[in-house]
């Protein structure tokens, strides 16, 4: 999961390089272990199409109200029926403390990945 996480400092620039490697078009913001925001490719390509310098801090471009899922009450089924009439395709499961349990994307709900989540990769030293 750590190569969908990143801190709100970084740049816009430095931001699309990470969702360039995750594959996902998607970034979730992370504040002392909790999730804040989601940044998406949509986002930055909003500020490039608005001529914004891509060495501008990604602080006041990510989402602050975002879907998610609570880890508690998490049901797949629901998942796909939201996310579909949503038209979203990438949702963080959170804790009660808004801390990072997993990721659902459309690709791991209708089989275009081989796994069904992300949660077994390391989170150690994750910002």
């Amino acid at each position: 999961m750590k190569k969908f996480i990143t801190k709100k400092n970084i740049t816009i620039i430095e931001a699309l390089k990470k969702i360039s490697k995750n594959g996902q078009r998607h970034l979730l913001i992370v504040d002392k272990k909790k999730v804040i925001g989601i940044l998406s490719e949509g986002d930055i390509r909003r500020e490039i199409l608005n001529k914004k310098s891509l060495n501008k801090n990604i602080s006041k471009n990510f989402k602050k109200k975002f879907l998610f899922f609570k880890s508690k009450e998490f049901k797949l089924k629901e998942a796909k029926k939201i996310m579909l009439k949503k038209k979203i395709y990438f949702a963080p499961i959170l804790n009660e403390s808004k801390n990072l349990v997993d990721i659902v994307t459309t690709e791991n709900l209708f089989g275009s990945n081989d796994s069904n989540s992300f949660k077994n990769e390391n989170l150690e030293n994750t910002p």
